[in-house]
């Protein structure tokens, strides 16, 4: 009977450990995957007892790994379509928390003295503790590590660690059951270095994870004045299209000045008109209306900083990117361009050349500008000099990886250059 209670026992071990880490490793519940789940445990099940009746139960012990672990984990990988290192770690983190129902077991053996006990609170026990863990732990668990490989490494510390140690303490060897101090002392010097590495390590997380935040709701202000110039840029052509509805109105007025031979109030009435009119009439560029407000506006902020806009463009009204990215794309590139042509103080030419083109249904864009100083990339992208800047490389780039496209950056003989393709 105890034989029999025992391989109960170790078949509802089995399932235990094989469903919970299919939770912590985040696989989708459906009736396919657990009916192949359940095959898999029946498969391990049976290789255990044939393993147990050709080698006998210690071996079968240190095989258990390769019984069990392995093919479970590759099950996680090849089956279930989970990174290895994540499948990894939900089949240990399983491991240990079979612990739980192993250590009930021992006490109430301790307690009653009878193996029978063991067997009936370990298996007692597990059903309540799948169902606690599977509806508790395990979703908070699989989101944690999903994270990232970084938090994954965090969560993994732990199971990976006991695992090895159980093993080799344990079932390998005798050397926890021995005694020896330097072997009991060992798990809980590990447990109080995970511990302490995982909140130092966690602890660097939260702010990196605090400082993308950040950045990403800058980015966000930032998409959002894009917006906001791009309806101020709307209000200066519709106000255009008000004033060449109101000509007639000044022609009447020029006519007046004419017949009463005021020539010199009619000279400075068409100075104040002309000034008006420049003022608000964008310079046609190409046929999008959008690229011909944007860069009609900087065109303006390159006068102010006595820097020459050169601009080839040949784009179509309709583009495949919305007009708030664009307005993004092309106000970021000048914004950085013209205040570095701007402080070129050597000798060289104050100007900032853009090209920008249609081509197989693809955006190219192509600004270049004199730079002084020196200008450092990172991972491709150029860093800031000052706190609180570069965001606008940031969110260019965050467009074309949205969108698909290709952008770089290199900075050689004092010529700064953007190529972007979307």
């Amino acid at each position: 009977m105890l034989e029999t209670l025992g391989i109960v026992n170790y078949g509802l071990l089995l399932l235990f450990g094989v469903f919970l880490s299919l939770h912590f490793a985040g696989v989708e519940q459906s009736g396919s995957t657990w009916l192949r789940t359940l095959l898999l445990a029946v498969f391990c099940i049976a290789a255990q007892l044939v393993s147990w009746i050709l080698l006998g139960l210690d071996a079968t012990f240190k095989l258990y790994p390769l019984i069990v672990h392995l093919p479970l984990t590759l099950y996680l990988m090849f089956v279930c379509k989970r990174p290895p290192l994540l499948s990894l770690v939900s089949v240990f983190t399983a491991y240990l928390c079979c612990q739980f129902s192993n250590w009930f077991g021992t006490l109430a053996l301790y307690l009653f003295d009878s193996k029978f006990a063991y067997y009936a609170a370990n298996a007692l026990l597990l059903i309540p503790l799948y169902v606690v863990l599977r509806r508790f732990a395990a979703p908070a668990l699989c989101q944690l590590m999903s994270l990232s490989r970084r938090s994954l490494l965090f969560f993994g510390i732990v199971p990976i660690g006991y695992y090895l140690f159980d093993y080799a303490a344990t079932v390998y060897t005798e050397a926890l059951y021995s005694g020896a101090r330097v072997v009991v002392e060992f798990m809980p010097s590990m447990v109080c270095l995970c511990y302490v590495a995982f909140a130092v390590l966690y602890c660097g997380e939260l702010c990196r994870r605090g400082d993308s935040e950040q950045e990403k709701r800058l980015l966000s202000l930032q998409l959002k004045a894009s917006r906001q110039h791009m309806d101020e840029l709307k209000l200066a052509q519709e106000q255009a299209r008000y004033y060449r509805h109101d000509i007639r109105h000044h022609l009447a007025l020029i006519s007046a000045y004419l017949a009463a031979g005021e020539t010199e109030q009619l000279r400075e009435y068409l100075l104040d008109v002309q000034k008006d009119v420049a003022a608000i009439t964008p310079v046609r560029y190409c046929e999008n209306e959008t690229v011909n407000l944007i860069l009609s506006s900087f065109s303006g902020k390159a006068k102010a900083r006595g820097v020459r806009l050169d601009v080839d463009a040949a784009l179509p009204s309709a583009l495949p990117i919305g007009d708030t990215e664009l307005c993004a794309l092309l106000s970021n590139a000048l914004e950085n361009a013209l205040p570095a042509a701007g402080a070129v103080e050597d000798g060289r030419e104050k100007a900032v050349r853009m090209e920008c083109r249609a081509q197989a249904g693809k955006l190219l864009l192509l600004v270049e500008n004199p730079y002084a100083g020196e200008v450092r990339l990172e991972n491709g992208l150029p860093v800031a000099r000052r706190a609180g800047h570069g965001f606008g490389v940031k969110s260019m780039a965050s467009i074309v990886e949205r969108h698909g496209g290709l952008c770089s950056f290199s900075a050689e003989n004092g010529v700064f250059t953007l190529r972007i393709v979307l």
